[in-house]
């Protein structure tokens, strides 16, 4: 037996939000399909290094970037977009968002499929890694 009520038919009606308020991507006209990740961790340092690799798809004609956020800490050295590389844009910091980061696309037809990899590091500021201490952890 559930323990929520099943939906209402106005509720059943209304179709899913597409409005997407926490983030700076543009999710709606790029999706990415796969990612891969590289990295190497220093722990000693507490920093990473490494790469991300999309494979993405144009969802709207004449789309030009894939945007992505970036956190706090987060240093961009390279970007690709089927191997070749291309200029990454940063956007203003945001406090809550953290920064966007695009990178042209070299196909903007709707279902276009491309390889978008972003390689960096991070600084042992950044936000979105956290590093324990050995006692903090269960293998102490």
């Amino acid at each position: 037996m559930s323990r929520f009520a099943p939906p209402t038919a106005e509720q059943a009606a209304r179709e899913a939000s597409t409005t997407e308020k926490s983030s700076q991507s543009n999710w709606l006209d790029v999706a990415a399909k796969h990612a891969t990740l590289e990295w190497v961790v220093d722990f000693g340092a507490e920093t990473l290094r490494g790469a991300v690799q999309y494979e993405t798809c144009v969802k709207t004609e004449g789309t030009a970037v894939f945007v992505v956020d970036t956190s706090c800490g987060l240093e961009i050295s390279k970007a690709y977009v089927d191997d070749d590389e291309v200029p990454v844009t940063l956007g203003a910091p945001h406090a809550v968002f953290g920064t966007a980061a695009s990178v042209p696309l070299k196909k903007t037809h709707k279902g276009a499929v491309q390889e978008v990899r972003f390689e960096y590091k991070t600084a042992p500021e950044c936000s979105a890694a956290q590093w324990l201490q050995p006692a903090q952890t269960a293998g102490k």
